[in-house]
């Protein structure tokens, strides 16, 4: 399946019918995973490695998802032109946009807006990059994920449930509850819970 990706090659062959080509490349198509199911992320969406063990060279690279693997469950990453890995939602994080909220101590930060730049797994903070810079010239802050509002759809893993059943689920962001600080999050299970910001991760 690989020689069909190189540019124009699979054009050129695919366009004589019944060539060794052509039927290959369909053949590669089939291996490739599915359109996504709705609690996973699109194809396209651009996401950061993180906390891998074995292959820890990987983590901090930035990639795009090409497809999701329903029996893995693992999403296929492509991190270089010429690199695809399958990694579990846990060792990925989305570079979706955020608003800030809820900080008492420093409040002109509420409702500043930015961008995920990546999870750490070791203190539980995103690193965030502002939209605009702060008074002290800085643009990348750690904010607990209780300090971050995640838009609708986005797509998520659960964490730090007290009903064990439901950490780990994968699923999207189908509301926001701005006053009771919660979100509404349809579950790959298909059921719906309310949860609080703190126990989603994108």
């Amino acid at each position: 399946g690989m020689s069909f990706d190189l540019p124009g090659m699979g054009g050129g062959m695919g366009g004589f019918p019944g060539m060794m080509g052509g039927k290959g490349g369909c053949k590669g198509g089939g291996r490739r995973s599915v359109a996504p199911p709705p609690h996973a992320m699109p194809i396209g969406t651009t996401v950061v490695v993180r906390n891998l063990k074995s292959s820890a060279n990987h983590n901090g690279k930035t990639g795009r998802v090409q497809g999701y693997s329903l029996d893995k469950g693992r999403y296929d990453v492509e991190i270089d032109s010429d690199t695809t890995i399958a990694l579990r939602p846990a060792n990925l994080t989305q570079q979706c946009s955020v608003e800030i909220s809820g900080i008492e101590s420093q409040p002109e930060m509420n409702g500043k807006s930015g961008t995920v730049l990546t999870y750490d797994d070791d203190n539980g903070r995103y690193n965030i990059r502002l939209k605009t810079k702060l008074p002290n010239g800085r643009d990348v802050i750690g904010l607990q994920p209780a300090n971050v509002i995640l838009g609708k759809g986005t797509r998520v893993v659960t964490q730090g449930l007290s009903n064990e059943q439901f950490n780990g689920q994968m699923g999207q962001i189908v509301d926001t509850d701005l006053e009771a600080a919660r979100y509404s999050v349809q579950l790959e299970n298909g059921k719906t819970i309310k949860i609080k910001f703190a126990n989603v991760l994108c």
